[in-house]
């Protein structure tokens, strides 16, 4: 794919990053480098991700410190929480100039990263290196109060119950 935006991903296995599969899949201008994940490397991206192009692509076991072997233009990080630091260290080391997205809580708060919220952050986010994704519970409450956020007389108190165990795969 000449002219294609290179993606890696790290956690392929789960919700966030089996979702990313599919969309990287059918995206005419994104080809995915490599998907890692330790519970199901060595297997068959298709078998987990069945929109995936059954073209022998297998997801890949890689630790941090390997990350310097695989070129990308862009990583994204589909991790647990309090996970992702050891990896952004080792990808701004070997590539500074690739664009990491954290799907994590780990820099939402981080004022060195951007907030990811597109309907609100667009301009910021066009020019992002560092884009920190908000959660489901923050996105769906800030798009629903964002057309009264200059109304309002102070700050919103929201309140969001889950019986599941968020992102993942596993119910917790």
């Amino acid at each position: 794919m000449s002219g294609s935006n290179i993606i890696n991903l790290i956690g392929g296995r789960g919700y966030t990053g089996s979702e990313l599969l599919y969309i990287i899949a059918s995206h005419p201008g994104f080809e995915l480098g490599i998907a890692s994940s330790r519970s199901t490397a060595g297997q068959s991206i298709h078998s987990i991700c069945t929109g995936w192009p059954d073209d022998g692509s297998t997801f890949t076991q890689l630790e941090p410190e390997g990350v310097s072997s695989y070129p990308a233009d862009a990583w994204v990080l589909a991790l647990p929480n309090g996970v992702a630091e050891r990896w952004v260290k080792c990808i701004q080391d070997a590539f500074p100039d690739a664009r990491i997205l954290d799907l994590s809580a780990d820099y939402r708060f981080d004022n060195d990263w951007t907030y990811g919220l597109p309907e609100r952050f667009r301009e910021q986010l066009v020019k992002a290196d560092r884009i920190a994704n908000p959660g489901c519970y923050a996105t769906g409450s800030q798009l629903g109060l964002l057309p009264l956020k200059d109304q309002l007389a102070s700050p919103p108190l929201i309140f969001g119950v889950s019986g599941y165990s968020g992102a993942g795969k596993t119910p917790s």
